[in-house]
């Protein structure tokens, strides 16, 4: 009877160990919506859109590594438009991210991205339309640089 109670007694102290060791182990979500509400404060009220895209940039390396991918698409989103009004050069970046998550995206994170992705073809090729309309088509358009798509080429990439 006393050996039946101390292997019970063991037992239930092995339980109790492991739970709680099991708990420690858990890494804590993080919380986005104050990530994002930094982001907000950033860009709404002290115009520091350069600081934003910063953040914006680690709020996506860190849904990537938690694997959350709404919070993935919502950074590319903010983070596409946001590189609008500071860089020239922002098509290549954030179009090469939004590819680069497509490779491994399943569903339905990747029919969004494909439709960010048509969305973005679609902004360029509406800015720069004059300029697109006197191209002639490359036959073989490169895939990652829209700056040298005829408009044949841009309405092939939007509708796919």
């Amino acid at each position: 009877m006393k050996i039946m109670r101390m292997r019970h007694i063991s037992l239930a102290f092995t339980i109790i160990f492991l739970f709680f060791s099991c708990k420690m182990t858990q890494k804590t979500p993080t919380d986005y919506s104050a990530l994002w509400e930094k982001v907000e404060k950033l860009v709404n009220q002290e115009g520091l859109t350069q600081s934003a895209i910063t953040e914006i940039k680690s709020i996506y390396a860190k849904a990537e590594q938690e694997n959350q991918p709404a919070q993935k698409i919502r950074a590319l989103v903010y983070l596409t438009e946001l590189m609008e009004d500071v860089t020239d050069d922002e098509d290549r970046e954030t179009i090469n991210l939004i590819r680069k998550d497509l490779q491994s995206a399943k569903a339905p994170e990747k029919q969004l991205l494909h439709s960010i992705l048509a969305s973005r073809y679609q902004q360029i090729y509406d800015n720069n339309r004059w300029e697109i309309m006197e191209r002639t088509p490359l036959g073989n358009p490169d895939e990652i640089d829209p700056n040298e798509w005829s408009a044949k080429e841009f309405h092939e990439f939007i509708s796919k």
